[in-house]
């Protein structure tokens, strides 16, 4: 398969060339979607409780009492509504299908993968499924869409804006932001000069500041010092670096984890306090732990949706849910195989998120949850692959054809 240089399409061009058979797409996602919410009934989650409570909070004026959430998605499940809030992320990703068209449609320029990686989309197994839970999800992926589009062409002011809006979101982007700012200069060229890299992290650095100072005020009055995102790193870091998990497996351990240090009331402290119990549990045995990397690494990539097998929709449907998702794993290994220095570098800002995502949860704390971000990167890659070896398949029986007729 070819290598192709992106010529940087505009919305509007390709639009025009595919607007009737995008629309179709996001038609097929979003009657998807709104059925689900129709038939479906949402996991209750502690979480987007914590969440609705987190909302309340800030609206009337008050401090988050939670520890472990950002301001963005709360806000947004309270001012939208604990109903209406489905029907809103029903839609968001629905809409995330025309981001992920634009991404395919950046990255090869040919309208063909741009089509793939559409209707991959519009089905696309766990994006569906968490599109009816009250989680920060939906909004994370279409923010982090929305980021890389933008980046790719090349609007780094609106891309910085997306990105960290995406971390307001949830943070897991945070430390590898700045660099994936840095990775798109060599996306727009080979050789980018130092001041332009300066320019563009500049220009991130300054949105960063902006928009994160009235979280970091509101930090500042709730723990009385500076805490730049918030508390969850302890308690990720300790989930299954306990003995408890070793012991009894993953649910068994949150009432333990949630308990432990109970006496030591400054909550940043306490933070610390799991992150060094965590550190030296995983010194005490090296080996036990390369052995939890192991298994949170086939975790993190299980095609099965975890915590769902109560939900007769997700129940009935968990065979096509399995082969739909390692078609989309195959082919994006495909699209790898097939690469070559000039798709990578173009693929680059996506393979990074990807490989920072894994290594991450691989390392602390993995759930297939936390792999839902990666699924429209994942379907960009899947589409290229499956579209270039079906046109290498095509060709070949072309050719085979042909060669048989001139004998």
């Amino acid at each position: 398969m070819r290598a192709i240089v992106s010529t940087g399409p505009l919305v509007r061009r390709f639009f025009q060339d595919d607007r009737r058979f995008v629309l179709a797409a996001v038609v097929i996602a979003a009657t998807i979607r709104l059925a689900l919410v129709a038939i479906g009934t949402p996991i209750g989650w502690q979480d987007s409780r914590i969440y609705l409570e987190a909302g309340n909070e800030l609206i009337s004026g008050h401090l988050i009492q939670s520890h472990l959430v950002m301001p963005l998605y709360p806000l947004f499940l309270v001012l939208i509504g604990w109903d209406n809030v489905l029907y809103a992320q029903a839609l968001l990703s629905a809409a995330t299908v025309v981001l992920v068209y634009g991404l395919a449609r950046e990255v090869f320029t040919e309208r063909a993968p741009a089509r793939w990686a559409a209707l991959l989309m519009a089905v696309e197994p766990l994006t569906i499924f968490y599109a009816n839970q009250r989680m920060s999800e939906t909004l994370f992926i279409f923010l982090v869409c929305s980021a890389l589009l933008l980046l790719y062409r090349q609007r780094i002011l609106l891309g910085s804006i997306a990105l960290v809006l995406s971390l307001l979101v949830r943070p897991s982007l945070d430390l590898v932001a700045p660099l994936l700012i840095v990775c798109f200069s060599f996306v727009f060229e080979k050789r980018p000069r130092p001041t332009a890299v300066a320019r563009r992290l500049g220009i991130y650095a300054l949105v960063y500041l902006v928009l994160l100072a009235p979280w970091w005020l509101h930090n500042y009055a709730k723990y009385d010092r500076f805490v730049r995102l918030n508390l969850g790193f302890g308690i990720v870091l300790r989930m299954e670096h306990n003995p408890i998990f070793v012991e009894h497996g993953f649910w068994q351990q949150l009432g333990f984890v949630n308990g432990e240090f109970a006496e030591v009331t400054d909550p940043v402290a306490r933070d610390a306090k799991r992150a060094e119990a965590a550190i030296a549990f995983i010194k005490e045995d090296p080996v036990r732990y390369l052995e939890l990397t192991i298994r949170r690494f086939g975790r993190f990539w299980s095609p099965v949706i975890d915590q769902s097998e109560d939900i007769p929709f997700v129940r009935r449907a968990r065979y096509g849910i399995v082969i739909i998702t390692l078609l989309i794993h195959a082919g994006a290994l495909i699209c790898l195989l097939q690469c070559g220095p000039s798709r990578l570098r173009r693929l680059a800002p996506l393979l990074l998120i990807i490989v920072y995502l894994t290594l991450l949860h691989t390392a602390t704390n993995a759930l297939v949850r936390y792999r839902v971000p990666l699924s429209p990167l994942l379907v960009v890659l899947a589409a290229a692959g499956w579209h270039g070896l079906m046109t290498d398949l095509s060709r070949r029986n072309s050719e085979k054809i042909s060669r048989a007729v001139v004998k």
